[in-house]
C-alpha cells in the first residue's frame, strides 16, 4: 500500500500543475554556423522566453565566429593573419586569453597543439577545392612556414607577430 502511494504521489507531483509551478518544456534550435549544423537544445518554461534564449545563443556564436574565424576575412584572427608579419598586432582580451591557453596546451601537449598552422591550413584548402593533392615541395615550405616557432606572442602585452 505504501509503495503504490509513493507512486501516485510521484505521478501527482510531476504532471499535475500546481499554483507557481510549469512544467519545462523542451526546445530545439538549429542553424548553419561556422559551417556545420549547430543545434541548442534546452528546457525552459516559456516559449516566448525560449526564443529570445535561442536567438542571444546564436549571436553569442556569431560574435565568437566574428573573432576566430579564418574563413570570414573581416574576422580579428583574419586582420592578425593579414598583417601580424609586418608588425605586433594588438590582440582583443578573448583572442589573447585563447592564445595564451594555446601556448600552454603547445608547451604541455610535446608540440603536438599548434595553433600555427594557417600556411599549410591554406594549402590544403587550396588542394581540396583544386581537388589536387599538393606537391612535396610545396608541403614542406607551407611546414617551414607553419608552426609556434614562428610566432612572437607577448601574453603581458597583448600583442601577436608572425615570423613568416
Amino acid at each position: 500500500m505504501r509503495h503504490r502511494f509513493f507512486i501516485v504521489f510521484c505521478w501527482l507531483i510531476f504532471t499535475c500543475p500546481f499554483p507557481g509551478f510549469t512544467q519545462l518544456q523542451r526546445f530545439h534550435y538549429e542553424r548553419e554556423k561556422m559551417g556545420s549544423p549547430f543545434h541548442l537544445i534546452f528546457y525552459h518554461q516559456n516559449a516566448s522566453e525560449a526564443a529570445v534564449i535561442g536567438e542571444q545563443c546564436f549571436q553569442f556564436i556569431d560574435s565568437l565566429n566574428h573573432l576566430f574565424s579564418d574563413y570570414d576575412t573581416s574576422s580579428e584572427l583574419s586582420g592578425i593573419n593579414r598583417t601580424a608579419f609586418l608588425h605586433p598586432v594588438r590582440v582583443s582580451p578573448l583572442m589573447q586569453e585563447i592564445i595564451c591557453m594555446s601556448e600552454i596546451a603547445y608547451q604541455s601537449s610535446n608540440c603536438s597543439f599548434d595553433i600555427g598552422v594557417g600556411n599549410l591550413s591554406r594549402l590544403w584548402r587550396t588542394a581540396r577545392k583544386k581537388n589536387q593533392i599538393p606537391d612535396s615541395l610545396s608541403i614542406s615550405a607551407a611546414l617551414e612556414q607553419s608552426g609556434w616557432k614562428n610566432i612572437i606572442f607577448s601574453c603581458e602585452a597583448g600583442t601577436i607577430r608572425s615570423e613568416e
